[in-house]
């Protein structure tokens, strides 16, 4: 029986997990068998994943731990393909799979990487390219997000920009309207002005620094308001940047 084994380091609130999860409980709604494979069995979204996947453990507390276990699980269960997320997971996934090749693997990349580079030093992006460049092509696909995502990955990996795949984030099941309420809302949020939503986490690669700047233009010309939904480090800093712009 075919198995698809999903590798994600855990089940925070992050978008990447979320559309883990989703897939795992589609696949298996679909009479798939899943395996959702976590370095840590840890997160929000925990809760939310169908009795019907196995959630594999590997107990690794960090991810040069991820590499024995990850081959081990490979080489008793044998699952046909495994979706590896998030560099550099999907790297050590690469390398699991060369040593326990019959799984395989595809790699799946959910951020424009050169953005997230720019927290980070000279050597070890040098290092990061080199090895995604060694070790993409191995791949059995790579999928990115979005088109701009794949773009910029095809040039850090230098691989041919038609051999990455774009496959959207799926949305699985429906809000009812009922669900929504005023009350959830911040004071003074509905009104006849104009409102602009942003949603994600609070990170770098999402600059939200240059929303706020140009959210602040935007509010000497028109009537609106701006809701930010979402968490993360840099909330402080944004919250200060918005003191700034009044």
């Amino acid at each position: 029986m075919n198995k698809i084994a999903i590798l994600i380091p855990e089940l925070g609130g992050g978008g990447a997990e979320r559309v883990a999860v989703n897939l795992a409980n589609e696949f298996s709604r679909r009479g798939i068998s899943v395996d959702l494979v976590l370095l840590q069995a840890s997160g929000v979204f925990l809760t939310e994943v169908s009795p019907a996947v196995r959630v594999i453990d590997l107990g690794a507390s960090r991810l040069r731990n991820s590499l024995v276990p990850l081959i081990k699980y490979l080489r008793a269960e044998k699952p046909t393909t495994m979706l590896a997320n998030m560099w550099p997971l999907t790297g050590i996934a690469l390398v699991a799979k060369i040593l326990a090749p019959a799984t395989r693997c595809i790699v799946i990349e959910h951020t424009n990487q050169k953005a997230s580079m720019r927290d980070y030093s000279r050597a070890h992006n040098y290092l990061m390219s080199k090895g995604m460049r060694w070790l993409f092509p191995r791949a059995d696909a790579v999928v990115s997000v979005s088109k701009g995502a794949a773009d910029d990955l095809s040039k850090l990996c230098s691989m041919s920009r038609e051999k990455i795949l774009t496959i959207y984030n799926p949305i699985v099941g429906e809000i009812g309207s009922s669900s929504i309420s005023q009350h959830h809302f911040p004071a003074g949020w509905l009104g006849p002005h104009k409102r602009l939503i942003a949603i994600g986490s609070l990170k770098s690669e999402k600059n939200y620094p240059l929303l706020l700047w140009a959210f602040s233009m935007l509010v000497k010309r028109i009537d609106a308001k701006l809701l930010i939904l979402g968490e993360g480090d840099g909330r402080i800093a944004l919250e200060s940047q918005i003191k700034q712009l009044g």
